[in-house]
């Protein structure tokens, strides 16, 4: 009798979930997974983005837009390169910075009005004084990264300097 009790003890109790309801319980997780990744990418996206510096926009809203439209014709597009210059590659302030010659060239070429060449459609003198403001303050801040002169170490003087040296200091002879 007792292992007739104990049949109907183990009938009484719960059962395994069906598969139904583990499937809406999976399908729930994956859910709240999806939503917990998707607003995690989004504050990702939003919290990692860089601001552009100021020579970032100067080059992209100006400078940029200009060189595409007046220059790349002739320096650069269709593997037509003019005067061994190709501004086509110059895709980023990175790039046009890290050669401040090449700006210092532009910069005299469009103040003296020798680019665009008369055969072309020439700038506006508004569009010229702008491009040449726009360029000297990039010039100045590609000059600005530049490295400074190497440092000279320092070196013993010999006799003949070192006493030149204190007649120089103490205003002797």
């Amino acid at each position: 009798m007792n292992s007739l009790v104990r049949s109907t003890e183990n009938d009484s109790l719960p059962q395994e979930p069906t598969p139904v309801k583990n499937q809406n319980s999976q399908s729930l997780a994956i859910y709240w997974l999806c939503t917990i990744s998707a607003v995690g990418l989004v504050a990702l996206f939003f919290f990692t983005r860089k601001e552009l510096t100021y020579e970032e926009k100067v080059f992209i809203e100006h400078v940029r837009p200009v060189v595409e439209e007046s220059c790349v014709k002739c320096h650069g597009a269709k593997e037509k390169i003019k005067g061994d210059l190709n501004l086509f590659e110059l895709k980023s302030v990175a790039d046009f910075t890290k050669d401040p010659e090449l700006i210092q060239t532009m910069i005299d070429v469009l103040d003296f009005e020798e680019m665009p060449p008369e055969d072309e459609e020439l700038l506006g003198s508004d569009t010229r004084e702008a491009m040449l403001s726009h360029l000297t303050e990039l010039f100045e801040f590609a000059m600005a990264a530049q490295p400074d002169f190497p440092t000279t170490p320092i070196r013993r003087m010999n006799r003949f300097q070192y006493n030149n040296a204190v007649e120089d200091l103490f205003a002797l002879k």
